[in-house]
């Protein structure tokens, strides 16, 4: 840990050096967070070099809400230091912090740019754009280890579609590496089914388990490294089996850094831990690693050692022997239309195809991501990651559990598959598509679709006085209403009509409604409904249990009110509460 006492200068050079003493990964990174908060080092109250909130004095400072900058007060922290002041940022956002997953875990400077605004370092969406115009101007080398940032690098990078897991427990390793090579972020579930065919670390029993999986290119080799660094070069990714413990251990390699003096560094996911080669032993504590190993290591573990002791001895000896055979890998090929790169002129990987967003999820309260439908308070450590109020998620599928307010999504980003509790989640559309979705609509015609059971007609009650402006937003709220009417029509599967939707201000007159109510109409996030040809109290019952936003019983006027303005949405496996309205 960096000693917050210690002087640093005010530069860019030295906030590189603290956050390399604090741990950072990405020292550069770092530096360019302090040029863009803190104006160069010039404007820095309190020695707040990252504009880092909390218990303080409070000052103006900008943010971007709902897409436009405006200005706020709020309260920034206070430091005795520079050196404090970088601790605290790496120490909360570069390591891993209380469940939150630091961005060290990126696998360059760059993802950790967009990681900082993935998390919510920051409102201003071209954060990560600054961040990296900055790297690129002021530090242009990208690399694994801060002392190879002046160094000239190649770089190979697998074009396999993976995730990123750490192992549950010190026997799993080998389901963990599995679930990252074939995307099934099932590790457990893996590992009974690897234990039910044997040894669970034995290559032919982890060889049966992955050909089930058919939708990948899978073949087992007993090879060298020769083979090896030909095909990290051709995009594939790798499983290896190695000496780094006792009873050995598996980790993967998805990449190949080679340095001007032509030694190679292999890019690896260790599901446990970071490798101390020197005195060969995991000493941190951290449960995964993404990062950089030496060639010299993965030979003396993965090649010519035979018991973790002689894999330590060749270690020290070095000079490894790249046609030596007897290395076990598993091979999970890179795409046809990936084609290898020349050693001569080695090129990033091809981008992927852009995954189908269905939705984006945002928390609306602090809540979990996890692996079993069930209370977080029952769940290890590992199979849970907290999510802060806020957070947004883009969600690839969904899967609805019957009877349960949960629901399992697969996130993109290589996120994985987790369940969430519904409730504590609101479906957003992203800010461009809703308001092209919006624009798309021709207010003007009552006859025109919003979604597949709603018209404009009965969104604004056939009123032409009540057409929204196409410059406002209120078209955009109406959209994000009307998407949830649409998933309770679906689950109801009978017609519902609406009996009022978006009203005028100086046009409301009832009592029968609260002062609440009346305005969520008039900003289009409320609907006054009523099921067509079947009972009103027999609709009430079913969405009083579906619907977590505001409800209003005016069975006895012959309609329902609900509102979607705290966030609220419709559920449809139930178990949950409304508000009251």
């Amino acid at each position: 840990m960096l000693n917050p006492a210690a002087v640093y200068p005010n530069s860019w050079d030295g906030v590189m050096a603290a956050a390399r003493d604090a741990g950072s990964r990405w020292p550069s990174l770092v530096a360019a967070q302090w040029a863009l908060e803190s104006g160069w080092g010039k404007y820095a109250p309190g020695h707040n070099y990252f504009g880092q909130k909390g218990p303080g004095p409070k000052r103006p400072t900008g943010e971007v809400i709902n897409g436009e900058a405006v200005k706020v007060e709020d309260s920034f922290k206070t430091f005795p230091s520079l050196a404090a002041s970088v601790e605290f940022l790496v120490s909360r956002w570069y390591l891993d912090w209380k469940g939150h997953k630091g961005v060290n875990r990126a696998s360059s400077r760059e993802a950790a740019a967009d990681m900082l605004v993935a998390e919510g370092y920051c409102t201003d969406p071209k954060y990560a754009a600054k961040l990296r115009r900055l790297m690129a101007e002021n530090a242009p080398y990208s690399t694994n280890t801060p002392d190879m940032l002046k160094a000239e690098l190649k770089t190979w990078r697998t074009r396999v579609r993976a995730l990123k897991l750490s192992q549950p427990d010190s026997q799993s390793c080998q389901a963990a590496c599995i679930a990252m090579a074939v995307g099934d972020p099932d590790i457990r579930g893996i590992r009974q089914r690897l234990t039910r065919l044997g040894s669970a670390g034995a290559p032919d029993v982890m060889a049966a388990v992955i050909r089930t999986y058919d939708r990948v290119k899978y073949s087992f080799h007993e090879t060298d490294l020769e083979h090896v660094i030909s095909w990290l070069r051709a995009g594939d990714l790798l499983i290896t089996h190695g000496w780094f413990t006792g009873s050995g251990h598996v980790i993967v390699l998805d990449g190949l850094v080679e340095k001007p003096d032509g030694t190679l560094l292999f890019d690896v996911a260790d599901p446990w831990s970071e490798f101390d080669a020197p005195q060969w032993a995991y000493t941190k504590t951290s449960k995964f690693f993404d990062g950089l190993y030496s060639e010299r290591c993965i030979y003396a573990a993965c090649v010519g050692g035979t018991s973790v002791g002689h894999a330590k001895e060749l270690y020290g000896q070095g000079f490894p022997d790249r046609k030596q055979g007897g290395m076990w890998v598993h091979r999970f090929q890179a795409p046809a239309e990936a084609a290898a790169p020349s050693a001569a002129q080695p090129s990033k990987p091809e981008s992927q195809p852009k995954a189908q967003v269905l939705y984006q999820i945002e928390a609306v309260q602090s809540t979990w991501l996890k692996k079993a439908p069930v209370q977080a308070d029952q769940l290890q450590d590992d199979e849970k990651l907290a999510v802060h109020r806020s957070k947004v998620y883009d969600v690839l599928e969904r899967m609805e559990i019957a009877g349960d307010a949960h629901a399992k999504v697969t996130l993109n980003y290589r996120a994985g598959s987790w369940y969430v509790f519904e409730p504590h989640w609101a479906r957003t559309m992203r800010t461009g598509e809703a308001v092209a979705a919006a624009a798309a609509i021709d207010w003007s015609d009552f006859g025109c679709l919003i979604t597949p059971n709603l018209t404009v007609g009965e969104v604004l009650q056939w009123s032409a006085a009540r057409t929204p402006k196409a410059d406002s937003s209120l078209p955009v709220r109406i959209l994000t209403a009307a998407a949830e009417f649409q998933r309770m029509r679906d689950a109801w599967g009978s017609p519902i009509g609406v009996t009022s939707w978006l009203q005028l201000p100086n046009a409301i007159n009832s009592t029968r409604e609260s002062e609440l109510a009346r305005h969520v109409h008039c900003l289009g996030l409320a609907m006054d409904v009523y099921p067509i040809g079947r009972s009103i109290d027999e609709f009430h019952q079913w969405v009083v249990q579906r619907w977590t936003g505001g409800l209003g019983d005016h069975r006895e006027h012959g309609y329902i009110h609900l509102d979607v303005v705290t966030g609220g949405r419709f559920v449809p496996g139930g178990g949950v509460r409304p508000l009251s309205r």
